[in-house]
């Protein structure tokens, strides 16, 4: 028997709770949608896996009031430490060159299941539990939902719903369910450790080292006297890690003797993206869409950003504020991400992996020379830490992205502003995950009453050096969305200009 969908019904499944699928279902339930967690696993994964978390996901987790909490229990990174093959390390310092672009100037080490379990408490104070030990086994996509089977501890369930969101990993059963192929490189073996040191004296810092046909890189960790390991394996044998084998490997680049081997685990992993992120109802976020070289601490934050810019897609379409066709944009946006991931950072370290020219090339001068070389102009050292810390992603291509003010374009990231003789910012307004109107000095008259015909919060600041360093234009009007990409920039206050974006999608506020 078939129990269809009832408004007492979650109106948003999600098969998986790892990072991602967590932070949809908090997205969501943020905006008062009800969702139901689902994983197959017995509990949460207690091994090693992702530590970095970027500037741009502290931001989003900003806006739903987590961020805080997340920085709590992690450690700032403020150094990074790059050397080849032994020599002496080149240093980046994060405050130097992050300093005026986001209200998290530095990376946060956390381990992943400590993320999770924090994200999980968070849900279950509100109300939403994940269910452990629940496999979907098939599903059905029908024109306005999707028919899921659902295998629980007690019992077989079947039973519609409005949209089914598959955040089940890279072995994704919902991508292989619903038929979506996708390109794949060849995958790569790596190991992830963890490490009791016998004198930590690195501080707060994350080292990457470069060598023949190998990369490793050491991660700071919240428990004093540990350290992450992660790095690349001998592709030519498959056989199952000995850690003391592997002791001088990782003692070289902890620089001291290791106390204690606490655990250590081989994976492999492949850079790959999904023809397209959605089918009818069902949707793919984070690996279940695209996964990426761990190395460049990368893959977790951007199924974090999926999962944030699908949940209030979702939501302003369950709630009826926008037509269905605004999710069309999800995969426009998304998958342009991760095809630009792919173009670079993954390019990157596979390139510095190569046996020939262009690998020694990488290893021998890029490192050890072009960078340091590069990170002297500080409009370079900006550019590093936007693009490591994804504070540069910007969907200007995207159907829901228009017009130009200042340097600002629409689908631009809004720019962190400082308020003046203050400890605020420009980001305090985006709390909460709501379409809004910002202006930067005086706003027009017809401006304040468009907005308030249309039940749009309109938030006004002083024009001061933080905005024109930032980029914005005096005056100009900027629509944010609920993410805090800038929807559209208009130069002059364009009130036509608002009300025809706003019937192009049925969006309304309120």
């Amino acid at each position: 028997m078939i129990l269809p969908a009832t408004p007492d019904d979650c109106a948003v499944l999600i098969v998986g709770a790892g990072p991602s699928g967590l932070a949809l279902a908090l997205t969501l339930t943020h905006h008062g949608i009800r969702c139901r967690v689902v994983d197959e696993r017995t509990g949460p994964d207690e091994a090693p896996r992702a530590m970095v978390v970027q500037a741009r996901t502290l931001e989003l987790y900003r806006q739903l009031g987590f961020a805080e909490r997340l920085v709590e229990h992690g450690v700032k990174v403020d150094v990074l430490e790059l050397s080849e093959d032994g020599e002496a390390p080149f240093q980046v310092l994060l405050g130097d060159i992050a300093s005026g672009t986001s209200p998290y100037p530095f990376l946060l080490c956390i381990p992943q299941r400590d993320h999770e379990r924090l994200l999980a408490t968070r849900l279950a104070e509100l109300g939403v539990e994940v269910e452990w030990n629940s496999e979907l086994s098939d599903l059905y996509l029908l024109d306005d939902a999707v028919e899921a089977t659902l295998v629980g501890p007690a019992e077989e369930q079947r039973f519609n719903v409005r949209y089914l969101c598959g955040c089940d990993g890279a072995h994704s059963r919902i991508r292989t369910l619903a038929g979506i192929d996708g390109r794949a490189d060849d995958s790569r073996s790596f190991y992830v450790a963890e490490v009791r040191l016998a004198d930590d004296s690195l501080g707060h810092t994350l080292r990457f080292e470069l060598g023949q046909q190998k990369i490793d890189m050491l991660l700071p960790h919240p428990v004093a006297g540990l350290r992450q390991l992660v790095g690349t394996l001998d592709e030519s044998s498959e056989s199952p890690l000995e850690p003391e084998t592997l002791r001088p490997r990782l003692e070289r680049i902890a620089g001291g003797s290791i106390e204690r081997i606490e655990r250590i685990d081989r994976y492999r992993t492949r850079s790959s993206i999904a023809d397209r992120f959605s089918h009818g109802h069902l949707l793919l976020v984070g690996d279940a869409a695209h996964q990426h070289s761990p190395l460049a601490g990368q893959g977790m934050n951007t199924g974090i950003g999926d999962a944030i810019n699908l949940g209030w897609k979702l939501a302003a379409v369950l709630e009826g504020r926008a037509d269905e066709s605004l999710l069309e944009s999800y995969t426009e946006e998304r998958r342009g991400v991760a095809k630009a991931l792919e173009a670079t950072s993954d390019r990157l370290f596979e390139g510095a992996l190569d046996h020939g020219l262009k690998g020694r090339l990488l290893r021998s001068f890029l490192v050890p020379h072009l960078v340091p070389f590069l990170s002297g102009f500080p409009k370079l050292r900006r550019t590093l830490f936007q693009t490591l810390s994804q504070t540069r992603i910007e969907y200007r291509r995207s159907p829901l992205s228009a017009g130009l003010a200042g340097e600002v374009h629409g689908g631009d990231r809004l720019p962190w502003v400082s308020i003046d003789d203050s400890d605020e910012d420009n980001f305090a307004t985006l709390d909460g995950l709501r379409w809004q109107l910002h202006v930067y000095g005086t706003p027009k008259m017809s401006l304040v009453v468009a907005a308030a015909a249309l039940g749009l919060e309109l938030e006004l600041f002083d024009w001061n050096d933080s905005a024109r360093l930032a980029g914005l234009k005096r005056d100009a009007c900027y629509l944010i969305r609920p993410d805090g990409h800038v929807a559209l920039a208009s130069p002059s206050q364009d009130v036509l200009a608002l009300k025809r974006y706003v019937d192009w999608y049925g969006l309304s506020f309120g």
